[in-house]
């Protein structure tokens, strides 16, 4: 990719940083998904995303910082998820996911200080972390179905950012009615 655009840091202290253009980047990577129908009921997902994103060209700055070869900010390396989903169409539908999010950089130096609001951090970057979700719904017409769900369902505190430190959303918990106008 060239000329896109990123967060640098333009002060010595790590906390101003700038839009700017890169040089250029590089992302390689895979990405696999499966999915399994056992029956008419019961199905089966997962996918996973392995990326290798870095700066493949940049001019250093007034202060001397170069950031080739450093790794994209908030681009995690691994990244996974697997649903299973249960589908009744006269009673119910109910899905499980979980989702897994690995280690990441959130600056673009990819040296951000170990902040003491991270407890237990032990590598610079964004410790990596999983959630569960599960939603359910019903079809209560043929136009009309209700349903209910739980995002982060056992309360997974997760961290996205460390200037300043930014948690992930806790558990939250929804429910509504969803109506489909026309045919």
């Amino acid at each position: 990719m060239t000329n896109p655009i990123a967060n640098v840091t333009i002060a010595a202290n790590g906390n101003t940083r700038q839009v700017q253009n890169l040089g250029s980047t590089n992302i390689g990577g895979f990405q696999a998904d499966v999915a399994y129908r056992v029956d008419s009921h019961v199905s089966f997902s997962g996918a996973y995303v392995f990326d290798i994103a870095k700066v493949h060209e940049s001019k250093a700055d007034a202060a001397g910082n170069d950031l080739t070869g450093k790794y994209l900010a908030e681009v995690p390396k691994h990244r996974a998820s697997f649903q299973v989903t249960f589908t009744h169409p006269r009673y119910v539908t109910v899905s499980f996911e979980s989702e897994f999010v690995g280690h990441q950089f959130d600056d673009d130096l990819n040296i951000a200080a170990i902040f003491p609001t991270i407890p237990d951090r032990r590598e610079v970057g964004l410790p990596a972390y999983g959630v569960a979700n599960v939603t359910a719904s019903r079809a209560v017409s043929r136009n009309v179905d209700v349903f209910f769900g739980v995002q982060n369902l056992f309360d997974t505190v997760s961290y996205v950012g460390t200037n300043p430190t930014t948690m992930g959303t806790p558990r939250l918990v929804n429910g509504g009615v969803r109506l489909r106008v026309g045919r």
